[in-house]
């Protein structure tokens, strides 16, 4: 996208929208795709500098998740995890079938779950649950 597009792109708009404004720029599309709001910014500074516009910023903040983030929302917490992968009784499950079942959330989530006393070892080596069921805001829906 050029400056130059841009600049065009709002002038027209501006030409055409009734009483010469436009509530909010997001809906500006150029070659078919939304305009890039930080060149968008440094067009319209442009353009008032030159008083040929006045514009009000609108700030939005968004807050999206991280791929980690989707994968807790979706899924519950690497504790939560592990703690899930656990067979249920005193004998437990061997770790490599419980990294097999969480995969690369495995070392911490085994690590936050023994520090939460969530689960525990055996004198098999194996990991057993300790309590018998999890409530905690991350392994439940919370959306």
């Amino acid at each position: 996208m050029s400056k130059d597009s841009i600049q065009d792109l709002v002038l027209a708009t501006l030409d055409e929208a009734p009483d010469s404004q436009v509530s909010n720029s997001e809906a500006l599309k150029l070659a078919g795709g939304p305009v890039d709001q930080a060149e968008l910014l440094g067009v319209l500074k442009s353009l008032e500098s030159r008083q040929i516009v006045t514009y009000d910023p609108i700030v939005q903040e968004r807050l999206v998740l991280t791929e980690e983030g989707a994968e807790i929302a979706d899924n519950g917490s690497h504790e939560a995890r592990v703690f899930n992968a656990i067979v249920e009784g005193a004998a437990g499950s061997e770790i490599p079938a419980i990294k097999a079942a969480v995969g690369p959330a495995y070392n911490f989530g085994q690590g936050a779950a023994f520090k939460k006393k969530w689960i525990q070892k055996t004198k098999e080596g194996n990991i057993a649950r300790a309590v018998g069921t999890l409530a905690h805001r991350f392994s439940i829906p919370f959306f």
